[in-house]
């Protein structure tokens, strides 16, 4: 990605991470409880049941803006296979030359697999789609920025958070083993990305950030979950270490089944 990062208030990943996020790596209660929840959901309502969620989600933060907003856009359905959340994510690039243009919008839908998976812990069929904006879609498009700015709903801030894909050329010079230390060094950075976009998807599903924030003293909940730690509060724990919770599913599911099921 040459040196990109999303920030829209997230915790850095940890280095040298796997690219996978198996289901057996997290606690029996924290799955069995989000499973227990979809199925749940899912006897609730009749089969074939589909909805689109457009709710706003404001965020409490003092500075800079006032209020960090979300308008969540997706969809929610009761299928034979189980439930479905369709998601696809607009990008805007602004401030990229054409080569990066293409190699960070094709690093970020190689996360696409990734985050499916993640949340096919939960027996949640994720139909995520990332992809560049149509002139037509401008006004549904989150703006990808190569700049550092304080991020929204409708905009992914960059910023030199992993420094280290910018230097994978300068730490890359033997002849004999440079081709596999681009290939990890690269791989190492994009590791760190998806887990970062795991994170951002997280936003545009109507989730606020869990973690403490001097920019945002006012925040109503800091998580002080641990072993799984929150995918709302950190990352850096890497794919085996973090989780979402039920009020996370709850939140998303709400729109889907009754409020007696889901919340």
């Amino acid at each position: 990605m040459l040196g990109l990062i999303f920030v829209l208030g997230s915790a850095q990943a940890a280095p040298g991470k796997s690219r996978t996020a198996p289901a057996a790596s997290i606690p029996w209660s924290v799955a069995a409880a989000n499973r227990g929840l979809v199925e749940k959901c899912r006897r609730s309502v009749p089969l074939g049941t589909s909805v689109l969620v457009q709710r706003a989600v404001k965020s409490l933060c003092i500075a800079p803006a006032g209020y960090t907003q979300a308008k969540p856009d997706f969809t929610l359905s009761n299928q034979l296979d189980g439930i479905h959340l369709g998601y696809k994510l607009v990008l805007k690039m602004e401030g990229f030359e054409p080569a990066e243009v293409e190699e960070n919008l094709a690093g970020m839908q190689g996360c696409v697999a990734q985050i499916q998976s993640f949340w096919q812990r939960y027996d949640i069929k994720f139909d995520l789609a990332i992809g560049a904006a149509r002139a037509d879609e401008a006004h549904q498009s989150v703006v990808l920025s190569n700049s550092a700015c304080r991020a929204d709903d409708r905009k992914i801030c960059l910023a030199g958070r992993f420094p280290d894909a910018p230097r994978c050329e300068d730490g890359c010079r033997s002849e004999l083993t440079r081709a596999a230390c681009l290939a990890g060094c690269k791989a190492a950075h994009w590791n760190r990305v998806c887990l970062l976009m795991l994170h951002e998807t997280g936003h545009h599903l109507g989730l606020p950030d869990e973690y403490a924030d001097p920019v945002c003293v006012d925040r109503p909940f800091i998580s002080r979950d641990e072993k799984p730690w929150s995918v709302m509060d950190s990352q850096e724990y890497g794919w085996e270490q973090i989780d979402f919770f039920p009020r996370h599913l709850k939140t998303i599911l709400g729109d889907l089944c009754p409020a007696t099921e889901c919340h």
